[in-house]
């Protein structure tokens, strides 16, 4: 499990709207292909895991399968309701994974973009493994930022090392590295087969 304070995940509640502005999207090829893996049929639904303002939501809903998202925030999830008010087949419900309570429909595909590492470890994947039917998919991504350009790496360093070291030692998003700890996680839980990992080049400008 990841060790970044979990009163960090509750944070993002307080600054809902900043967090819609600046969060960025996935990429249309990660959900195309996720989508197509997933072959889902028309009565299977996807359960989102940690929705935020619904960045990933937004991916999936035009599929036309039946989404519940959740997440803890209740204005993180009024701000996704708003945006997603035009896909009836969405729901959303205010609730961590370690509270909610599984019910009808199937999901068969459970989503999680860059929210899985704040569920309780001894809850989410044995949660998940319980909710999905055999041949059900646990998706989990990320944005995994590449270290900098070799010129600034020099540059970069000092100031990582006098207002931030942990960041550039111990990056968060290492829980998603292939040799990262959700891999390792999932492989000794014995409860799924091991992890594909697949990369999606995207830039973005500031």
């Amino acid at each position: 499990m990841s060790d970044i304070p979990m009163h960090l995940a509750r944070s993002f509640d307080e600054v809902a709207d900043l967090y819609e502005a600046h969060r960025p999207g996935y990429p249309d090829a990660l959900l195309a292909d996720l989508m197509a893996e997933a072959r889902l049929g028309p009565n299977d639904a996807i359960l989102e895991l940690g929705c935020g303002t619904g960045q990933a939501t937004r991916g999936l809903a035009p599929f036309g399968r039946r989404v519940l998202a959740i997440d803890p925030g209740v204005e993180l999830v009024g701000v996704a309701r708003r945006r997603l008010k035009a896909f009836p087949h969405v729901h959303f419900e205010v609730s961590t994974f370690e509270d909610w309570t599984p019910g009808p429909p199937a999901y068969r595909l459970i989503v999680s973009a860059q929210a899985f590492h704040w569920i309780d470890w001894g809850v989410a994947l044995p949660k998940s493994a319980a909710v999905l039917p055999p041949g059900g998919m646990l998706a989990c991504f990320a944005h995994v930022p590449e270290p900098p350009p070799a010129p600034f790496l020099g540059v970069f360093e000092p100031i990582y090392g006098r207002l931030a070291p942990e960041l550039w030692v111990d990056p968060p998003e290492r829980w998603y590295w292939p040799n990262g700890a959700f891999a390792h996680g999932l492989a000794a839980s014995g409860l799924f087969e091991p992890a594909e990992h697949r990369v999606y080049p995207a830039t973005r400008t500031y």
